[in-house]
């Protein structure tokens, strides 16, 4: 029996998560595919009652009676993604929607405020209208209209926060540009109302909204002292529960500000924990409303910082969150872009909220073994990872199974259960080979009757020499178990070998 290379997982993967999720990775645009999208001529378009094209942009006047369309047939790729960005110049009555025909649902909807549109759609099919529409009182003047297909990791391609569409798997890049892997995580919620900071309450200070920066997720608020109080709060929009776990991520940059002030708050400054200092050299001055423990300080693209806090609270009920210079000179400033609360022991990828608590959805990928020539009698897996957090919690990085308990082999990112190996309900092998360590990590392991083999990062080979192998394996899952149980970070490679390596193959493999 031979084996199988393959070099496009997207081919491979059966893969769904039932919302948006955000990781960096390298984005880049394709050729424009709409047709005198800027309006510079009164061609390319169909026009409904009451639209008209002049003086390089389109106008409904209001003269329609009824819905009324601006349209234009557009030649995509099935099921790739485009990004579709529209501009608003001037509004009496709000255009009703813009959508692309047969998706479902609106990409825009009620467009009552002037400015710049942007979205990101799967295409349904090859061929579909882009239909703007306004009701029978819209009053609406567009420009720019642009559809281009979105490339990720194109040698042009950058580094962008990207909101990946549902179902779409998220390839991420650290912020040097290397390549992490796939990133599988569990479900999590976003407690922070409005994660953006545009349009946060500020107190003792002066906040300026929409600063923008490229990379992708964020438009943010300078916050400004005002030579008074340095204190910046968030809205009093969360509830805690004290002796609770929280992970707090926050993102910033620095302005004229060297120092960044992060508060943790419960009504007063009598009773608030921070985090105070320069980049590289932040501190935990003092912890009266609960426990702080930083758990990472991350440079990303584009001078954002983000920091991720673990925080106990001692009280319960409204929490804030606060960024700001850590100065009350008048006139220093850190642009504060975003915030995160978790109810974990670690932080996940970011989560956009609009004006309520937001949950994104696990990361579910798996493969049919049949597509790989799985041997049901004896294989090595070799695997590359590397684990957000590693706890005593089953952290799957692969398993194959038949989608029960009874029968599935595993291995765990953790501090046990690391080659789990199930026979007709029976435990067939549970090599305990020590906590694995936080950081990236290779591991092989190998199933095979009365023999079974583990080695990761090159350490001596573990073996287990009793036991059957699993039965009536149907898939390769990755990043989780069939029943959950989510690696919680990104998985580099795995190669599947239909034989028994050697010990000292799966050693030099790890090493």
């Amino acid at each position: 029996m031979g084996t199988k290379t393959y070099n496009n997982y997207e081919d491979l993967l059966t893969f769904t998560r039932a919302s948006g999720g955000h990781a960096l990775r390298p984005v880049s645009y394709g050729t424009e595919l709409v047709t005198n999208g800027d309006f510079s001529t009164d061609s390319d378009w169909t026009k409904g009652t009451g639209w008209s094209i002049s003086g390089g942009v389109a106008d409904l006047d209001g003269s329609q009676g009824g819905s009324s369309d601006l349209t234009q047939l557009l030649t995509l790729k099935a099921n790739a993604i485009y990004q579709l960005t529209l501009e608003v110049t001037d509004v009496t009555t709000a255009l009703q929607l813009v959508t692309i025909t047969n998706t479902g649902s609106p990409e825009f909807s009620n467009l009552s405020d002037t400015g710049t549109y942007t979205t990101i759609f799967i295409a349904p099919s090859a061929s579909e209208y882009l239909q703007i529409r306004g009701t029978s009182s819209s009053a609406s003047t567009i420009d720019n209209v642009s559809v281009k297909e979105v490339l990720f990791d194109q040698p042009d391609g950058t580094l962008t926060l990207f909101e990946h569409p549902t179902n779409i798997p998220r390839v991420e890049y650290d912020a040097d540009g290397n390549r992490l892997g796939l990133l599988v995580e569990e479900a999590r919620t976003n407690l922070v109302a409005s994660s953006d900071a545009t349009g946060w309450t500020v107190s003792a200070a002066s906040a300026t909204d929409n600063t923008e920066t490229t990379l992708g997720a964020f438009v943010g608020a300078v916050v400004s002292s005002n030579g008074a109080d340095w204190h910046r709060y968030r809205p009093a929009n969360i509830t805690v529960t004290s002796g609770t776990t929280y992970a707090v991520t926050l993102f910033y940059e620095y302005g004229t500000s060297g120092d960044v002030l992060l508060n943790f708050r419960a009504g007063s400054v009598a009773n608030e924990s921070r985090i105070t200092g320069a980049w590289g050299s932040l501190t935990i001055p003092y912890q009266n409303a609960g426990t702080l423990t930083i758990l990472e300080e991350t440079a990303l693209p584009q001078n954002v910082k983000k920091i991720v806090a673990k925080f106990v609270p001692n009280f319960s009920g409204n929490f804030e969150i606060g960024i700001g210079p850590h100065s009350n000179t008048s006139g220093e400033t850190v642009i504060a872009y975003a915030a995160q609360c978790e109810q974990a022991s670690f932080g996940t990828s970011y989560i956009k909220t609009t004006g309520s608590t937001a949950t994104r959805s696990a990361d579910v990928a798996s493969i049919p073994v049949a597509d790989f020539g799985f041997n049901t009698e004896v294989g090595s897996v070799v695997a590359e990872y590397t684990p957000i957090k590693v706890t005593s919690d089953v952290s799957a990085v692969f398993e194959v199974s038949s989608d029960s308990t009874t029968d599935r082999a595993y291995h765990s990112a953790s501090t046990g259960n690391h080659w789990v190996v199930r026979s007709a309900n029976s435990v067939s092998a549970n090599i305990d080979i020590g906590t694995i360590p936080e950081g990236a990590n290779k591991v092989s392991a190998v199933y095979k009757k009365d023999d079974f083999a583990i080695s990761v990062n090159g350490a001596s080979v573990s073996t287990d020499t009793a036991g059957n192998v699993p039965t009536s394996i149907t898939e390769m899952n990755i990043g989780s178990l069939y029943n959950g149980f989510y690696l919680n970070g990104h998985i580099k490679s795995i190669k599947y070998y239909p034989r028994r390596l050697t010990n000292a193959q799966l050693q030099d493999i790890t090493s």
